[in-house]
């Protein structure tokens, strides 16, 4: 998503959603949205609700590319 502020231009936000439960469980709000900026969101969101990981959880990664 892009979203522009008077004061600095556009703002790039990334959300990983759980879909089931319908939480916010990473985000990334930046100047800029590169590959790495993605990653680091998803990254961040599998760490936090697979701490001991994700194997075996049944995790889908879907994308609306919004």
């Amino acid at each position: 998503m892009r979203t522009s502020v008077t004061s600095v231009g556009w703002v790039y936000v990334v959300i990983v959603l759980d879909w089931h439960t319908k939480k916010v469980v990473g985000h990334y709000a930046g100047l800029q949205a590169r590959a790495w900026h993605w990653l680091a969101a998803l990254n961040n969101a599998v760490n936090r609700q697979f701490p001991e990981g994700a194997s075996g959880a049944a995790l889908n990664l879907m994308s609306d590319n919004g």
